[in-house]
């Protein structure tokens, strides 16, 4: 699966085995920041009212039992994914504007 992220690169997961069962190690890191990239561009995109675990779970290329497994609920994974967002891209930006500028 490969998807552009907001810096214009792209992220390739492995696909997801055909007969299910758990994914590797180094998969299962991988996808954790991946739900909460495909996550964040949900909530931006459709809104916190009109993203549904159905719809990311499909964007994702994850059941809804893994979302639920990870994040407990639809709120729990939009906190998450605003932090993960925060984090990831906000961060940065703040971290290169010289000390006492406006």
């Amino acid at each position: 699966m490969t998807r552009a992220t907001s810096t214009g690169s792209a992220r390739r997961l492995p696909p997801r085995d055909p007969k299910g069962g758990r994914p590797t190690q180094e998969i299962a890191a991988l996808l954790g920041v991946h739900i909460l990239d495909v996550a964040l561009e949900q909530f931006i995109a459709q809104g916190v009212e009109g993203a549904s675990m159905e719809g990311i779970a499909n964007a994702a290329n994850v059941s809804k039992r893994t979302l639920y497994s990870r994040f407990g609920s639809k709120t729990a994974l939009l906190f998450a994914a605003i932090e993960h967002g925060t984090a990831h891209y906000l961060r940065p930006i703040a971290a290169n504007i010289p000390a006492g500028s406006t």
